[in-house]
């Protein structure tokens, strides 16, 4: 137990905070510009308006869900250069953990379209993370 508790704190979450903030933040950005495309032209709209029917838009969602991961841990291997964060089993987990709260922030001060604070969103970023973070399994 006492294990446990050392080694959650001794994760790098300065460091996995900051990559998961502005993972988050990059699909923010992603977000309002989709809006922002919508509200342009009417192709666009239609073109939207059929990515978001139930049988693909479900697919859509995990599909971002699952690229903000893999952003994730792209961002941390690039962060590790500079920063020496050192990418291993339980700091994917630390940065599931990260992201899902930055996700929990951004849900509640923006309206979000496409990723949201749900479990599909929680499934498809931790296969993600997981998927792009397969050689820092220990």
């Amino acid at each position: 137990m006492n294990d446990f508790w050392y080694r959650f704190k001794s994760q790098p979450w300065r460091n996995l905070g900051l990559a998961s903030a502005l993972t988050v933040t990059l699909a923010a950005l992603a977000e309002i510009l989709l809006v922002l495309c919508n509200n342009s032209s009417k192709i666009c709209h239609d073109s939207i308006l059929f990515m978001f029917q139930p049988p693909l838009g479900q697919v859509f969602v995990i599909g971002a869900a699952v690229g903000v991961g893999a952003l994730g841990v792209y961002l941390c291997e690039n962060w590790e250069r500079v920063a020496g964060v050192s990418l291993n089993t339980a700091s994917l987990w630390s940065l599931v953990l990260c992201l899902m709260l930055a996700i929990g922030i951004k849900s509640f001060l923006l309206n979000s379209l496409i990723l949201d604070f749900s479990q599909v969103s929680l499934i498809g970023i931790m296969v993600g993370v997981f998927w792009k973070g397969r050689p820092y399994w220990r």
